[in-house]
């Protein structure tokens, strides 16, 4: 079993900061729209690689909330090229037509390779 969350998050970004060190949320790029009910949040993540070119995928959140304030449902999408962009550069392999399976086997191999490097 191949962790995608937890764990494969944290490699994940570990990645993108090996070959974006100033990768993460764009600031200014935050916005929240909160409405009865829940929330819609977007905002852009881009770094720079050694180059000087700049990376970027923007990700728009929904979230629904009860009325204890409780999460009911939560979705986001992405933008798809621009995060294929992203783990193409810290990679070597795109992101588009992999399965969540690949995905995570994808990383957890990059991860592995990069800590064995010298």
């Amino acid at each position: 079993m191949v962790a995608v969350a937890g764990e494969g998050m944290r490699a994940e970004i570990a990645l993108h900061w090996r070959v974006m060190p100033d990768y993460g949320a764009v600031k200014g790029t935050f916005n929240q729209y909160a409405w009865d009910g829940g929330t819609t949040v977007r905002f852009v993540y881009a770094g720079h690689t050694a180059d000087g070119k700049v990376h970027s995928t923007w990700e728009i959140d929904t979230i629904l909330i009860n009325d204890d304030g409780q999460i009911t449902h939560w979705e986001f999408w992405n933008d798809t090229h621009g995060a294929d962009d992203i783990i193409y550069t810290v990679t070597g392999k795109h992101l588009i037509g992999l399965t969540m399976q690949q995905y995570g086997q994808l990383i957890q191999d990059t991860a592995k390779a990069d800590a064995k490097a010298p």
